[in-house]
């Protein structure tokens, strides 16, 4: 191969890495715009109002005479007990409004299709049942009915299979392994897919802090 081929070649191929190189940064500016103006949606910062407790947040107490308290702990956000002197319960319950965080992630994914506001609404749903479980608790049945009108376990399913499809890589490590986790497993009625799960999953060792809790998990998958 003589002197003149070579250095052809070469340039094509620094011409080809430097393109590539071109892309991906391309990739990663229109990725961090994206979820930029995601976040700066009018929809979206309401919904975050009421999920932190900026809007809508109230202390109400509530006497359950069997209450099952780590179901308690899971279904609001902060639970306080307070024994009576006739040797009944009652709980403190600081209560977000979800309902409220929901609608409005709910109407920012109708006008900017928001994975980010999807990602939000799955973790209202998830961080509020036991999911992973084939029958819900009852208790916690009551609660999300209470909190989001939703009725069922099936209604809940649906509320899952609704958001979860909208989940993509430029989501956070954590709804990025819960996801794949749901696909991977058939959790709340979802059709068990590999492929699917097996997706996520790399997204999320691109994601996750290896150190992390996911991150840990991760390297079994």
């Amino acid at each position: 191969m003589n002197e003149i081929l070579k250095a052809m070649i070469f340039a094509v191929f620094l011409s080809a890495t430097s393109m590539y190189a071109s892309s991906a940064a391309s990739i990663k500016i229109t990725i961090a715009d994206d979820l930029t103006k995601q976040k700066d949606d009018q929809n979206f910062k309401e919904a975050i109002k009421f999920y932190t407790g900026e809007k809508g947040f109230r202390i109400v107490e509530k006497e359950f005479p069997t209450c099952p308290y780590d179901a308690c702990k899971l279904s609001n956000d902060r639970v306080e007990q307070i024994d009576q002197e006739d040797g009944s319960r009652k709980y403190k319950i600081k209560i977000h409004d979800w309902k409220s965080a929901k609608a409005y992630f709910d109407k920012s994914i109708q006008e900017t299709n928001s994975s980010l506001s999807a990602e939000y609404s799955l973790f209202i749903l998830l961080e509020r049942m036991n999911y992973k479980d084939k029958y819900y608790d009852e208790y916690l049945m009551r609660d999300i009915k209470e909190a989001l009108d939703i009725k069922t376990q099936a209604e809940y399913n649906n509320e899952i299979a609704k958001y979860l499809p909208m989940i993509t890589e430029n989501n956070s490590c954590r709804i990025l392994y819960k996801s794949a986790e749901i696909y991977e497993k058939g959790y709340c009625n979802i059709s068990a897919n590999k492929d699917k799960a097996k997706e996520l999953y790399g997204y999320a060792k691109k994601t996750c802090d290896p150190k992390n809790l996911y991150g840990v998990l991760l390297k079994n998958k």
